[in-house]
Formats: C-alpha cells, structure tokens, sequence
C-alpha cells in the first residue's frame, strides 16, 4: 500500500499542477481559460517525465499487490515466504522497470504542451514553434514513435495483467465462498459427532457472513483501479486528443489513492463491528476508526480479511483432514482395547488425538475472536 500510494502522489501531484509548469509562450498559441502559465521547457519536461514515471509505478505496484493476491489466495503460497523471498524482488524489478522509458523520452524532448491537454505529456504535436523546431529529422522522429509505441505497448500489458488477476481472484473468492465451505462441512459431518462437530459450528457463522463480503471487497478494488484508469488508457490510445477524455482523466486519476483509503477504512469498520459483535453503529465505528485509529486493531497489507480468512480455511481443511485420520485411529484403538483390555488409554494415538483437538480448539478459538492472551 506504502508503494502503490507512493506512485499515486507523484502522478496526483503532477497533475494537479495543470498549465503551471508549461512555458509562459504557450498562451500565444493556446489561451488557457484562466490558466496559470508560469514555467519553461525545463519545468515542462519535468511534469511530463514525472506523470509517466507516476504512472508506470502505480500501474506496477498495482499489479504486485494483484500477484500477491493471486499467489495467496489462488495458489495458497505463504504470505511469510512472499513477503521475505519475493517482494523484495518484485519491488526491485518495479522501480527498475519505471525509469528506461521516461528517461528515454525525456533525452527525446518528447514532454510538451499540447493543445488537446491540460498538462505536459508525451505527444507529437508542439504546439510551439520554439519547441517544433527542436526536431532533427526523420530518424528521430521515428525513434520518438518507437519509443511512444514501447510505452503504450508496456502500459498495456501491465494493465492486462492487472485485470487478468482480479478476474482471477475474483473467481477463486466466489469458487471458494460456494463450494470450498459447503465440501468442508459435509467433510465433518462423516466424522461423527463431538469435536469435530464444535469445531465446524464455530466457522459457520464467520463463513456465512464472509462468504459475501470477500468479494463485494475485491470488487471495490478493481472498480476504484478501473474508474481511475480507464480514462488514462483511452486517452492514450483510443481518443488521444479528446478534451472532454482529458477532463474526466484529470478528474479521476489522481483520485484513485483516495478511493484505495476509502475501501481501506470500509475495511476497518467491518472488522471493528464484526469484533464488538454490532455494538458500534456504521456512523459510531467510522467515527472510532477515523478519529481514534489506535483502537482499531492494525491492518498490514499481508493481514487484510481476503487473505488471512483463505489461510484459516486451509487450516480447517487441514485440521479436519487430521480429525478424520484421529478417529479412524480410535475406532481401530477402541476394537484394539476390546481385544486387549490391559492396553493403555496413554497410548500414542490418544495423545496425538488430545493435541490435535486442542490445536482444533486454538484456531476455532481465533476465528472467533475469543482467545484469552494468556
């Protein structure tokens, strides 16, 4: 999250600063209602060279965090193992990966004012003949556009990616909060009544409710990732020079940290009345989490509801995998001491099966929100 709103600032930023940083001989050619034109060429090229690299990192960062999702909850990697072997890696490779192609445009003067912009950008159409003339042939001309082309081709694929893995946890959160549950509970009810049954109680009522709030909150993140974007994206493809695109992208671009933070605290006051059982109102929470944000329980990145619920789940699965094997041991050990009445009831199989139910009861316990700190 630190990354990703890192990338939004400079981009928000960049963007916020509108006709400010263009060259003040710009209005000979194009008069800004009411805009403010105090910059040069230098100040210019440094808005455009900063929206892209804020860009490029938010898109980048953006797609880690969606890799991140996929490798938990899709393919059950740990979140210790990612987060000590991978990210560091991934985060690497990010930042790495932003700076060649605005360096590249910044070295081929391809940051300027444009008549269908609000801001400078890469395009190839100066609007100045100070800025035309800068122009040495064909051959740069035509390095320019390749270049151009290198960065809508990897502005694209980034963004497919991103998509490509929301849809896929998307569809892992629904396969699961349909199908993994109702398997699990069927699971445990062949396993006979006792421990087992306790254990299947005490996740029922968190499934039911979670089952539906998991995806409607991955959901949220990929409407804000798409309301902020896809105006950036036609933009710079479909209808470059578009005002009314223009307008909506500087709109809602640099929103899209505010519309993370929101869904962020949505988040904070789900769990804070789910852990106070409905004592707080919506209003009453809201007001706790943004007023009094150190009664709320801290939420990192690694423990937000998507990830941690599909961890304990697996752990169930586990556990009751472990349950079935226990019973099954003391129904032969049960036939073992009928046949041998001097057998002990210490007997190894009785006490794995005392510490798996007590490991049983310790992560029920959790999910509930009901351990004792002691």
């Amino acid at each position: 999250m630190f990354f990703m709103s890192f990338g939004d600032i400079i981009l928000s930023v960049s963007i916020a600063l509108t006709t400010i940083p263009m060259p003040t001989e710009v209005l000979e050619f194009f008069p800004f209602p009411g805009g403010l034109v105090y910059g040069n060429k230098r100040t210019c090229e440094t808005q455009g060279f900063l929206m892209l690299l804020g860009a490029e990192l938010s898109l980048l960062f953006n797609a880690i965090l969606n890799v991140y999702y996929v490798c938990t909850i899709r393919y059950g990697i740990s979140d210790i193992r990612i987060r000590k072997r991978y990210l560091p890696i991934m985060l690497t490779i990010a930042f790495l990966l932003s700076l060649p192609i605005p360096i590249m445009l910044l070295n081929l003067n391809y940051f300027e004012p444009h008549t269908y912009s609000m801001n400078c950008y890469i395009g190839a159409e100066p609007i100045s003949p100070l800025i035309a003339d800068q122009e040495k042939g064909n051959n740069k001309n035509g390095l320019r556009n390749y270049t151009v082309y290198i960065t809508i081709a990897f502005i694209g694929s980034t963004f497919l990616l991103i998509v490509s893995s929301l849809i896929m946890v998307v569809t892992t959160v629904y396969w699961k909060g349909g199908t993994s549950f109702t398997t699990t509970r069927n699971e445990s009810t062949q396993v006979g009544r006792g421990t087992s049954d306790e254990v299947d109680d005490s996740f029922a009522d968190d499934e039911s409710q979670e089952s539906d709030y998991r995806p409607r909150q991955a959901i949220m993140y990929i409407g804000a990732f798409l309301l902020s974007w896809l105006p950036v994206i036609i933009g710079g493809t479909v209808a470059p020079k578009s005002i009314p695109v223009h307008v909506v992208r500087s709109i809602l671009s640099p929103l899209q940290g505010f519309f993370n933070a929101t869904i962020f605290i949505y988040h904070k006051i789900h769990n804070l009345r789910r852990s106070s059982i409905g004592e707080y109102t919506i209003l009453a929470a809201a007001k706790i989490v943004i007023l009094s944000p150190w009664l709320v329980p801290e939420i990192l990145v690694s423990q937000i509801e998507l990830v941690v619920l599909d961890e304990i789940n697996r752990d169930r699965e586990e556990l009751m995998e472990r349950v079935t094997h226990i019973n099954g041991c003391e129904i032969r050990l049960g036939s073992d001491l009928m046949d041998d009445p001097g057998a002990s009831v210490c007997s190894p199989s009785m006490t794995s099966a005392s510490i798996d139910r007590a490991s049983i009861d310790c992560v029920s316990c959790e999910v509930n929100n009901e351990c004792n700190k002691n």
